[in-house]
């Protein structure tokens, strides 16, 4: 094998190296550390590169803030429908409380009424008539009366209710002074008012006697008598 001589320090000695012939070394044809200059159509050319994968983002953007849109329609729709269903609910809800609050109301009218009859003649007050649900209107405004009792010279108003609470005595009281306006066949007559209900909360029975009003209560099956309230004095309208 021929070899060719070289030199190499090592250790402060010189030692020869054999390099084989059949071993070669490719060089680049470009020398080391050189590219080649940039001219227009290069630049150009990286340019439209650049360009394209600005496009592709942009339209991968709006592809993306398509979605979001999407998403928040459905999303406002679902809940405008969630309203409509809700308030729809909420209009039978109402719907249903008040069938069952008016059917529940003439059940304890049917309850109550037949006995006051009896009772206000046990005290004196002679009724030979009665009125369930009387109704008066006059010019758009109305007066309903859930039991009139009556005997041509006296009149009793009563206000039944479930579970009376204050304010139904203030309606009471109301009832009563529109009462002449709206039953003038009546206007020469004394007015009672009376709150009868199955329940009283709030002390209504104690306010509705400090304003002159009977109270009823049932006693025993198909029975009613009046609460006892300590110093009530009825009082005529």
């Amino acid at each position: 094998m021929n070899l060719c001589m070289g030199f190499c320090a090592m250790a402060g000695r010189k030692y020869k190296i054999k390099s084989s012939p059949s071993v070669k070394v490719t060089e680049p044809i470009t020398p080391y550390g050189h590219r080649e200059p940039l001219n227009f159509e290069k630049v150009w050319l990286i340019f439209q590169e650049t360009d394209k994968k600005f496009q592709e983002t942009d339209k991968k953007f709006q592809e993306t803030d398509k979605k979001f849109q999407e998403t928040e329609r459905i999303l406002r729709e679902s809940k405008l429908d969630l309203d409509k269903r809700s308030k729809e609910a909420d209009k039978r809800m109402k719907q249903l409380v008040e069938l069952f609050t008016g059917q529940w109301g003439k059940l304890v009218e049917a309850l109550l009424a037949p006995g006051c009859v009896k009772l206000f003649q046990e005290i004196g007050i002679k009724i030979n008539q009665a009125f369930a649900n009387a109704v008066a209107i006059k010019e758009g405004d109305t007066v309903e009366i859930d039991v009139l009792l009556a005997n041509g010279n006296e009149v009793v108003i009563i206000e039944v209710k479930t579970t009376a609470r204050p304010d139904d005595a203030k309606q009471l009281l109301k009832t009563i002074g529109k009462f002449r306006e709206f039953f003038p066949h009546y206007h020469t007559c004394k007015i009672y008012g009376a709150l009868a209900a199955l329940r009283f909360v709030s002390q209504v029975d104690k306010l509705a006697a400090k304003q002159g009003f009977f109270v009823i209560e049932p006693h025993g099956e198909g029975m009613v008598k009046f609460r006892k309230i300590p110093e009530f004095n009825p009082k005529t309208f």
